[in-house]
């Protein structure tokens, strides 16, 4: 597996959707990173690349 590879993930949010999310989550972008690193740990798949180890976050496209 290349662990040097970096994926997105895009989703299509209405505006009355993107700003009551970020009512909620400020930082929705971290938020649903940490979402799916609790789904991987909870199902024993750790994400065992360097930046999560190291604790780094990747560049993140946020639309305000």
């Amino acid at each position: 597996m290349d662990l040097t590879q970096t994926r997105y993930v895009a989703i299509t949010l209405t505006e009355p959707e993107w700003e009551g999310l970020r009512a909620l989550q400020p930082d929705p972008c971290s938020w649903l990173k940490s979402q799916v690193h609790q789904l991987l740990e909870e199902h024993g798949r750790r994400p065992s690349t360097s930046e999560t180890e190291a604790g780094a976050e990747a560049p993140e496209r946020v639309n305000c």
